[in-house]
């Protein structure tokens, strides 16, 4: 075209394509039609019916969605046509075995017409069109004679045997699957059946990961709670695999279908966290476990032999009060099968919530907290500047809001008041003890050492904590009457327990506070000593 002097754009081009396909495809229905016995060429047909829509999703440009559905549904009613006039040619004894029909349907319905080069995302889901075709392969394929059926399902079986050693990790689990709805209970499916019996018992007898609920499971709304994140695997897993500390990492090189790359785990596994609960819950933050802590011996339904590894402690808040499950978090996880590297989705549990708006204050352990008074504006001022109260909390587990931690917060001062909105959070931080980075320098000199803190142990309840850190700032604005001449610090509430410290600002000095109250100096001749005076 070029050397003609014309230039066509990408979708014109697509265009021209695209109707190419079309007058093939109408040519060789025409000739299906005059040679109904012809069952290669409708085998043929179905195959340019799905090349075109293949052609089509891979166009850059926008896809019309009902053209792409109706190439869909051509192309799939043409395999389903070509199965059955080679079924009856095999029948009839003028056809020699050719299970290729077959493989091709099946491997349309996995994304790719020859099983190669699948994706997770093409697979079939539940209830779609492509995921209909599977039953249709198996009904089409038991309506061959008894041992052609047999020698059909053998060679059926084996063609997907060689697709799955092929196959990325990911896509192994969910290709078997789909294949045994074909093979059945039938010999020659007895290979796929073991590699799905071993992904089976991994996900459901050796390796759970669970989420569960730290205290009480009346949330509230909008009101942080926390929430754990671990592992629980068997004893033998542990050391097949060589442990799971590589998914609390960034940075780690891992075999990802026949090639080796970097891979971001703790970033994945903190994506995987917030997709899952984005929809009902807000997650205020994610706080991960130190890589290398060593897993803890556990009773897992009554059974020794477990070890539970702490993953993430997650601090989030209910959006609606009427949600009453926290959804499940599912992980993919590789390990090894007789094929090779083999990815599993490992979900987790999804633990039950009251529902309603009452909640009950959460457990946190070592307590601290800090309070720093200004009244400098005071002081400084005609005493119409706003006085405020800094108070930041840090404990292992959740802290509480700061009215549920301090008493007296109201009114410190005379002739101030608490401003409209005056009690403004920070949104909660988790402090982590590692980094999510594997250096070489840290490979080199094997694992690390455990932090001079020590790991994280586990309550009477085995709840794992990491510490969270929260910070308020609560300003009082003027009010009427005269000013006071000090500032009664706010105490810790009733049944909390925690270390209370208390500063104030001198000048641009910090210092602490003896007693229970800050002076608050008003100098001779400002508005507020002369309103202090005058009452």
């Amino acid at each position: 075209m070029k050397a003609a002097g014309v230039k066509r754009s990408d979708s014109e081009i697509a265009l021209i394509v695209d109707r190419g396909y079309g007058v093939a495809i109408e040519l060789i229905d025409s000739a299906v039609r005059q040679r109904p016995d012809a069952w290669n060429l409708a085998v043929l047909q179905a195959a340019l019916s799905y090349d075109r829509l293949q052609f089509k999703q891979a166009q850059k440009g926008a896809q019309d969605p009902v053209q792409a559905n109706e190439y869909r549904k051509a192309a799939f009613a043409a395999f389903g046509d070509a199965a059955r006039r080679y079924v009856a040619a095999v029948n009839r004894g003028d056809a020699r075995d050719d299970s290729g029909v077959y493989r091709r349907w099946f491997g349309a319905a996995m994304g790719t017409a020859e099983l190669n080069f699948l994706r997770p995302e093409d697979l079939p889901k539940e209830g779609s069109l492509q995921d209909d075709q599977i039953d249709l392969i198996r009904k089409s394929m038991q309506s061959l004679e008894p041992e052609a059926y047999d020698r059909h399902v053998a060679s059926f079986a084996g063609d997907i045997e060689e697709a799955v050693q092929r196959s990325a990790p990911e896509i192994k689990p969910r290709l078997v699957r789909h294949a045994l709805r074909v093979v059945g209970d039938h010999p020659a499916g007895a290979s796929m059946r073991s590699m799905e019996e071993l992904y089976r018992d991994l996900v459901k007898d050796e390796i759970k990961l669970r989420l569960a609920l730290d205290g009480s499971d009346r949330v509230g709304v909008d009101e942080p709670f926390g929430m754990l994140l671990s592992l629980r695997f068997t004893n033998s897993v542990d050391r097949e695999t060589g442990g799971f500390a590589k998914y609390l990492q960034n940075g780690v090189f891992a075999r990802v279908g026949n090639q080796f790359r970097q891979m971001n785990y703790r970033d994945e596994l903190q994506k995987t966290i917030r997709d899952a609960l984005d929809k009902n819950f807000t997650v205020e933050t994610i706080g991960f476990f130190d890589a290398f802590m060593p897993p803890r011996g556990v009773v897992e339904e009554g059974q020794d032999g477990w070890l539970e590894k702490p993953l993430a402690y997650i601090v989030l808040t209910r959006k609606d009060p009427a949600i009453d499950t926290v959804p499940a978090v599912v992980i993919d996880m590789q390990f090894t099968d007789q094929t090779g590297p083999v990815t599993l989705a490992i979900p987790s549990n999804t633990p039950l919530l009251a529902s309603g708006a009452g909640s009950d204050m959460r457990r946190c352990e070592a307590l601290e907290v800090a309070q720093l008074v200004d009244v400098r504006a005071v002081r400084d001022g005609d005493g119409k500047d706003a006085v405020t109260l800094e108070v930041r909390m840090r404990g292992n587990g959740v802290v509480p809001d700061v009215r549920e931690a301090l008493a007296g917060l109201d009114s410190p001062l005379a002739g101030y008041r608490l401003a409209d909105g005056g009690v403004v959070a920070d949104p909660p931080i988790v402090l982590e003890s590692a980094s999510a980075s594997q250096s070489p320098m840290m490979m080199m000199r094997g694992a690390p050492t455990e932090p001079k803190t020590g790991y994280p142990e586990p309550d009477a309840d085995g709840m794992y904590r990491l510490p969270v850190e929260r910070s308020f700032k609560v300003t009082y604005v003027r009010d009427q009457g005269a000013v006071g001449d000090e500032f009664v610090l706010p105490t810790l509430a009733a049944g909390i327990d925690a270390k209370l410290e208390s500063k104030f600002y001198d000048d641009l000095d910090i210092m602490p506070v003896v007693g229970a109250t800050v002076a608050v100096d008003v100098p001779y001749w400002t508005t507020a000593a002369i309103a202090r005076r005058a009452v």
